[in-house]
């Protein structure tokens, strides 16, 4: 019954992650977008239930991105371009986030409240981090000649400015850390709220 309660809540959480995702608040025309906080959902579960749990929500997110984004693999000029697309644009960069089930035994307070929304938020970072990190090897290894491909007849372009991996820091930055930002804030308030850690998702008054 537990295992059930777990699976049901896991993909409950899932789906509203990819939900989220489907709604940016804007996205960059090549790729990356900001949202309403879409993996927060994935970041309080993995919290909730731990890293094995966690892992296993989060690469079956990192699945459905993927299929949402296969399009992106016909801009692969080559098998290792395809898979740097696979593991570091999806695979790799979203399944980490099941990781934040470490944090859930992190107590950085005698406040529970405190404490749950400091440990999750600084889950929410590192994994965050994380995906920027694997974006910007993507971004050098990959985006970078296409882009200057694609601009091949716009010397002014940035793209012909910077070393690919300026142009990809700055690229994914642009994206990554509102997204960052927005994340964290949320999940700071929502722990702050409901006991992102108890079943029934309350704090119990001291």
């Amino acid at each position: 019954m537990k295992n059930l309660k777990n699976l049901t809540e896991g993909a409950i959480m899932v789906a509203l992650s990819t939900v989220l995702s489907l709604f940016p608040i804007y996205t960059l025309p090549l790729g990356g977008e900001v949202t309403f906080a879409a993996t927060l959902p994935l970041c309080i579960y993995a919290f909730r239930r731990g890293t094995k749990s966690g892992l296993l929500a989060a690469f079956l997110y990192s699945i459905i991105q993927l299929i949402l984004g296969l399009s992106n693999l016909s801009y692969a000029t080559d098998f290792v371009s395809a898979a740097a697309i696979v593991l570091f644009d999806y695979i790799v960069p979203y399944t980490a986030f099941g990781m934040i089930g470490m944090f859930g035994k992190l107590v950085l307070s005698k406040k529970e409240r405190l404490s749950n929304s400091l440990s999750l938020s600084l889950g929410v970072i590192s994994a965050v981090v994380f995906r920027f990190l694997c974006h910007l090897v993507s971004g050098a290894v990959v985006w970078y000649g296409l882009t200057k491909e694609w601009y091949a007849d716009d010397p002014t372009h940035i793209v012909f400015k910077l070393s690919m991996w300026d142009y990809s820091f700055v690229y994914n930055i642009t994206y990554i850390l509102p997204e960052l930002i927005l994340t964290a804030i949320a999940a700071a308030l929502v722990s702050v709220f409901i006991n992102v850690k108890n079943d029934n998702l309350r704090y119990t008054r001291a």
